[in-house]
């Protein structure tokens, strides 16, 4: 029970992730201007603005949203999806991709937002800007590559669920059917002649 539950809790935290990486906005906030929008949203006069007024932390707020807009409604059920259809993936064991993959993920998600970043802002200023960029960075990066494994975790599970017809001739090996059995003529062990087992 415990372990279903970390798996439903760590598919739903990856899914919020993936959720966050896709509303990203390919943007560089400025400090200054979003503590002025935020003066100017709270209705204070435009003349004469007194920036040092405002709170830091919610003109990092205001950075935020900007990076991530995540005011829609609809990222929420896509959260929820992405979290549903991880849970199933990640309940694939058999079909878990190994190391290789892994490295492979995250070399895509590195590739993914510095591309992005050039084709959007034409250079590196989305992750290497400031410390508050490498963050915003950090995170798609991390979203991506997590997208990325996944997608071939499940492309894995796929594969060997229509590669098996979704049996098993004997327990651990997938067979190419329901494969008989063979044994010694004391009945003392036996083989699956479907996996040479």
């Amino acid at each position: 029970m415990k372990q279903k539950t970390k798996s439903i809790v760590t598919a739903l935290l990856l899914g919020v992730l993936c959720a966050v990486t896709l509303s990203a906005v390919i943007t560089v906030p400025d400090w200054e201007t979003a503590r002025a929008d935020l003066l100017i949203g709270m209705q204070y006069e435009t003349t004469g603005l007194d920036l040092d007024a405002v709170p830091g932390w919610l003109a990092a707020l205001v950075m935020l949203h900007q990076n991530f807009p995540l005011d829609g409604w609809a990222w929420g059920p896509a959260a929820a999806g992405l979290a549903v259809l991880l849970c199933w993936v990640r309940g694939q064991r058999e079909a878990k991709p190994k190391r290789t993959e892994l490295v492979l993920s995250i070399v895509f998600g590195i590739a993914e937002v510095l591309g992005l970043s050039i084709c959007k802002l034409g250079s590196w200023a989305l992750v290497f800007k400031n410390p508050y960029q490498l963050c915003v960075g950090v995170l798609c990066m991390a979203g991506y590559a997590v997208l990325f494994y996944h997608a071939v975790w499940g492309l894995y599970a796929l594969l060997g669920r229509s590669r098996t017809g979704g049996r098993r001739g004997c327990r651990g090996s997938p067979c190419s059917g329901p494969a008989p059995w063979t044994g010694t003529p004391g009945g003392r062990s036996r083989r699956c002649l479907g996996c040479r087992r």
